[in-house]
C-alpha cells in the first residue's frame, strides 16, 4: 500500500499543472518484480508486467486511458445539439513495478533500476498528457456538433468520435515508437547529474 501511494503521489505531482481543464482521475497499481541482478529483474517484469497489445512479454510500465462523457443530445427547434454543460472525463490507470529486493541488491543494479523506474513515471505521464489532448478534442467536437435531429446527431457522433479515438491511438503508438532516443537522453542527464552530485568540483 505504501509503495502504491508513493508511486501515485509521484505521478500526480508530475501531472500537476498539465491537466488543462480536463477532469482527470489517475490511479496507480503495482506488480511484483524480483531479483538482485538486472537480468533477473528484466526477466521478472517480462513475466509479471502489463501486456500491451499483442506483445506476449510484459512491459515495464503502462497506462490504460478511458474517456467518459455526460453529454446529452437535446432537440432545440430544427436542430439537435449536445447539452453545452456536458463534460469529457479521463480516467487513467497506471501500472508500475514494485521491486521486492531493492534493499539487498548491489548499488550498480539499484542505480540502473532507478533510471528505468524514474523514467517510467515520466513516460506514462506523457501518455496521459496525450490522452488529455484528445479529451479536449472530444469535448470541443461534442460542444460544437449539431444535426437536424438527434438520431442523425448520434450517428455522426459515433462516426466522428471513432476517428478521434483512432487518431489518439495512433499518436500513442508513435510516441512509444519514437521514445528510445528520449530515454537515452534522460539516462545520460540522470547519470551526469549523479556524477556532479557525488564528485563536486
Amino acid at each position: 500500500m505504501i509503495a502504491r501511494l508513493v508511486a501515485g503521489l509521484a505521478l500526480v505531482g508530475l501531472l500537476t499543472g498539465c491537466i488543462y481543464g480536463v477532469p482527470t482521475d489517475v490511479s496507480v497499481v503495482t506488480y511484483p518484480v524480483t531479483g538482485t541482478t538486472f537480468d533477473a529483474l528484466k526477466h521478472s517484469w517480462t513475466i509479471n508486467g502489463p501486456r500491451i497489445g499483442e506483445d506476449p512479454d510484459g512491459a515495464f510500465a503502462s497506462v490504460l486511458p478511458a474517456f467518459k462523457s455526460n453529454f446529452v443530445p437535446v432537440q432545440q427547434g430544427d436542430r439537435c445539439i449536445f447539452s453545452p454543460k456536458g463534460e469529457v472525463y479521463l480516467d487513467a490507470e497506471v501500472t508500475l513495478p514494485k521491486w521486492q529486493e531493492q534493499s539487498v541488491a548491489p548499488p550498480e543494479v539499484r542505480l540502473r533500476w532507478d533510471v528505468y523506474a524514474s523514467y517510467a513515471v515520466i513516460h506514462e505521464g506523457e501518455h496521459i498528457k496525450i490522452s488529455q489532448k484528445y479529451a479536449r478534442r472530444l469535448k470541443s467536437y461534442l460542444r460544437n456538433a449539431s444535426a437536424k435531429d438527434c438520431d442523425l446527431l448520434l450517428r455522426r457522433m459515433h462516426r466522428d468520435t471513432q476517428q478521434i479515438l483512432e487518431a489518439h491511438y495512433a499518436e500513442q503508438q508513435w510516441f512509444d515508437e519514437t521514445d528510445p532516443p528520449r530515454f537515452d537522453e534522460y539516462r545520460m542527464r540522470y547519470l551526469n547529474r549523479l556524477f556532479r552530485t557525488t564528485n563536486p568540483s
